[in-house]
């Protein structure tokens, strides 16, 4: 019976790692191609230097600050090849029913569940969501859409921030297109819009696929023109 129980444990305990080893490997991949986009997106980086030109003092701007996010990236690349190097332990030491190597694998558990614990403290004292967000709802009430030239460059830099990562991230305000209803100073250029061009450079098409419709002006000028559901 206690052979039979011995056994169960081992596989039980290989093939919960040996999940947790494939899941590791996504997430560390999924890391990798998340920090190249990341890198590969200068005008979304952009964006928060332009915000952080135009809103007022009173608006805490620290989550906007690009350090955050290169930071970030490295500990989560490093945490998630952290977590497969403790799952090949996990599994490696119930394979082979090797002392050391599950040793080493219940320090590593040991560890990462005190990083947890930290990790959660820290997050739960600040909320980065909020800290990125609010700047950019207030630069979106502060957006200037027809901008002098000659005396409004910071307004025309956070215009041309706003539709080219709209246009390349094929996305419209923070949450949704609803957002661009706070720009009530916007100065619409025509009148009758009320977004700017780089929400509706893409549409969706019948098979759910986006479409390129930015050489489109018809398709566009409707789109910017269309009724923001309440």
């Amino acid at each position: 019976m206690e052979g039979f129980l011995a056994n169960i444990l081992k596989y039980l305990l290989f093939f919960v790692n040996f999940v947790l080893f494939i899941a590791g490997c996504i997430v560390f991949g999924a890391t990798v191609f998340g920090a190249a986009i990341l890198v590969d997106s200068p005008k979304f980086l952009e964006l928060f230097e332009k915000t952080k030109d135009v809103v007022s003092e009173d608006v805490d701007t620290s989550g906007l600050e690009l350090n955050i996010y290169s930071t970030g990236g490295y500990v989560f690349l490093a945490l998630s090849a952290f977590f497969v190097i403790v799952s090949f332990f996990g599994c490696c030491g119930a394979w082979k029913e090797s002392k050391c190597m599950l040793g080493t694998y219940f320090t590593f558990i040991l560890i990462l569940f005190i990083a947890l614990i930290v990790g959660a403290v820290l997050a739960y004292k600040g909320n980065l969501k909020d800290k990125i967000e609010k700047p950019l709802y207030e630069s979106i009430s502060m957006y200037n859409d027809n901008p002098d030239l000659t005396t409004e460059a910071k307004e025309q830099a956070l215009k041309q921030a706003w539709n080219t990562v709209q246009r390349d991230l094929k996305c419209c305000g923070v949450a949704n297109a609803t957002d661009w209803k706070n720009a009530t100073s916007a100065g619409w250029s025509p009148s009758s819009v009320n977004k700017p061009e780089g929400c509706c450079m893409w549409k969706i098409g019948v098979d759910g696929e986006a479409m390129d419709i930015s050489e489109d002006e018809t398709a566009i000028l409707n789109c910017r023109q269309m009724v923001q559901p309440l």
